[in-house]
């Protein structure tokens, strides 16, 4: 089965562009495909905790909620690396929530390796 990944770059800013990859990936389990999300830009913020709770996009359940089903279905999540130093996103944002840091070679692969990519 072709593996989708969706590429999430909005953080607090843009709660709506933000919840659209968690949105996404739930709709893509729901109907029964495989999805990865990766993570890069300000959407590295979404693994803050406080950050994503006070965040709900303008006609879709709170984030909170999307990322929660996105946890329980062990949807994995990729990370930018250089994206989250640089935002502050420590090894304690990550605990817990299917996540693997990675580099821009790691980037690379995956978008090359993927059959169909979408990006937010």
């Amino acid at each position: 089965m072709p593996m989708l990944l969706v590429i999430g770059t909005y953080g607090a800013s843009n709660a709506t562009r933000a919840s659209l990859p968690f949105q996404t990936a739930k709709g893509a389990v729901e109907s029964g495909y495989d999805v990865e999300i990766m993570l890069e830009h300000d959407g590295v913020l979404i693994l803050n905790d406080a950050i994503r709770r006070n965040m709900r996009g303008v006609g879709l359940p709170p984030l909170d909620d999307l990322f929660e089903f996105v946890i329980n279905h062990n949807i994995h999540i990729y990370v930018r690396r250089g994206c989250a130093i640089a935002r502050g996103i420590t090894e304690k944002d990550l605990e817990g929530k299917n996540t693997e840091l990675i580099d821009h070679k790691r980037y690379a692969q995956l978008v090359m390796e993927r059959e169909k990519i979408l990006i937010y």
